[in-house]
């Protein structure tokens, strides 16, 4: 440093005042120049986050959309009186029985399979003195011993369970025009998980992570995509459900209007 000093004063005087003008001059375009870049960061930033938000919130809708889809799938076949008389029938006479089965059940619920790419099963669980029918009828002693079993015995309307760890995706609930007539049908839809949640997986940047969680705050579906050297920057869900309370730029946050 001193060496510096002594060379300026060791200057001429009309280099000395070039230098001052330099300096001086030099100041205000550093400063410009911080600022614009500054200016520049932000807006990129802002730029990419209302990209990213208006991605989400389509994703978010194409997921509410579905919901909706199977609710009123569930709900048609629920409520639907030719569905509840078949199963009802009188077993005594089983070759009309199975007939009416082969009739007019298995090509109703095969067909709602066909036409819903993304349905893996319909099966009405009902009674107990029934044989397994394909997949589309099976005795209600299957399925009593399922863990969500007694919600859907008591629900009139459809009971999402989705584990994430199987990646299971099933509807299930109470069949009321069966309970009319003193039986108890539960009404079982099965999607394909990864086709449910699709929406979500399609975003076209890496590192970014992804937390779909339902009432309870448990995670039902999570896709974290980044490159091995930001591995470190992985959140957990902990983690992110802080920077959501302190309203963090960097953390964007849509809630389900379909599952409210």
């Amino acid at each position: 440093m001193s060496k510096i000093i002594q060379f300026f004063r060791d200057m001429k005087v009309r280099y000395k005042i070039i230098m001052i003008y330099f300096v001086i001059g030099l100041f205000p375009l550093i400063i410009i120049g911080t600022l614009f870049f500054s200016q520049i960061k932000h807006s990129v930033i802002q730029q990419v986050q209302t990209s990213t938000s208006n991605t989400i919130e389509l994703a978010t809708s194409s997921l509410d959309s579905n919901i909706k889809i199977y609710n009123n799938l569930s709900d048609y076949l629920a409520y639907n009186e030719t569905v509840a008389n078949i199963v009802s029938n009188d077993i005594n006479n089983q070759f009309d029985f199975y007939k009416e089965l082969d009739k007019t059940l298995d090509p109703m619920l095969l067909s709602v399979a066909n036409f819903h790419t993304d349905l893996e099963q319909v099966t009405i669980y009902a009674r107990d003195d029934i044989v397994r029918h394909g997949s589309t009828l099976a005795p209600i002693t299957q399925i009593e011993n399922e863990s969500w079993f007694a919600q859907a015995s008591h629900s009139d309307t459809p009971v999402w369970i989705i584990n994430k760890d199987k990646k299971e995706v099933i509807n299930v609930r109470k069949m009321p025009t069966l309970e009319r007539k003193g039986i108890l049908g539960i009404l079982y839809i099965k999607m394909n998980y990864d086709q449910l949640f699709k929406s979500f997986n399609n975003f076209s940047n890496n590192n970014y992570g992804t937390y779909i969680v339902d009432g309870n705050n448990h995670i039902v579906y999570q896709n974290l995509k980044f490159d091995d050297d930001r591995l470190p920057e992985i959140l957990s869900f902990k983690d992110v459900k802080g920077m959501v309370k302190r309203k963090a730029d960097n953390v964007i946050y849509k809630k389900s209007h379909e599952t409210n």
